[in-house]
């Protein structure tokens, strides 16, 4: 694709791409910049390898970080995402995610980082076995789905599950903090 892009497009043309930090290769990743590639956005989710093995993610923060150097090398910024409260999360693994995440800034791995409330959509692993997880879904009532979202009109986060080491106020008390301590201005191309 990429090829195509300097081919067949005269104009120099920038572009952002979403993927997983494990697809990624420098030889890629130089493609994509000298493409017009920018900026590339990454599910990062968590900074803890044992909360990455719970969710199944099939990667690590290490094969996470060496993605974020590949794009870094090749002069890509990367927008990282990262999930809260993830199953088999404690206060400890949460502490070394966002420990995590200000590491990646500080290197110039990240240049934008935010966090979301987990929110397990229909037909999702969440969605369809919250039991494997650890966690209990709070269901749209009357099958309504306007109040099924993550942030709420008053900024609020919306909390649709119960996890068995958070309860609501702890939840939002944490991403609160992340987003205090963590602060990165908006990023486009």
């Amino acid at each position: 694709i990429c090829r195509l892009i300097k081919e067949r497009i005269p104009e120099p043309i920038s572009w952002r791409a979403t993927t997983r930090s494990s697809l990624l290769t420098q030889e890629m990743c130089h493609e994509m910049a000298s493409a017009g590639c920018k900026v590339v956005s990454i599910g990062l989710e968590s900074g803890s390898n044992t909360v990455l093995k719970a969710m199944q993610k099939q990667t690590t923060i290490e094969i996470q970080k060496r993605g974020l150097e590949y794009c870094k090398n090749a002069g890509i910024s990367v927008k990282g995402f990262f999930i809260f409260p993830l199953p088999s999360e404690t206060k400890e693994t949460a502490e070394q995610t966002k420990e995590w995440a200000k590491s990646l800034i500080k290197e110039g791995l990240l240049q934008y980082a935010d966090m979301y409330v987990l929110t397990p959509y229909p037909n999702t692993q969440f969605w369809n076995n919250p039991e494997k997880y650890g966690i209990e879904i709070e269901y749209p009532k009357d099958s309504d789905w306007n109040e099924y979202f993550q942030i709420g009109a008053n900024q609020d986060f919306n909390i649709k599950i119960k996890h068995p080491n958070f309860d609501n106020e702890e939840i939002k008390t944490y991403m609160k903090r992340w987003h205090e301590e963590i602060i990165i201005p908006g990023m486009t191309i």
